[in-house]
């Protein structure tokens, strides 16, 4: 591989773990507001359900 390559799958990994991140925040905010009743968004709850059980497999 050539260095630009590297570096392209190193802008490309960062990019990934930044965006994994901003999710396990915004799934640990909307279960917070579950547990009291709420939910943030627009998502209906089977959806963020679905979420929240594929979410660990992927990270």
């Amino acid at each position: 591989m050539t260095l630009i390559s590297w570096q392209l799958h190193a802008i490309i990994a960062q990019d990934i773990l930044a965006e994994r991140r901003r999710e396990a925040r915004s799934a640990r905010l909307a279960t917070l507001a579950r547990g009291r009743g709420r939910t943030i968004g627009r998502r209906p709850s089977s959806e963020a359900r679905r979420r929240r059980l594929v979410a660990p497999a992927r990270g």
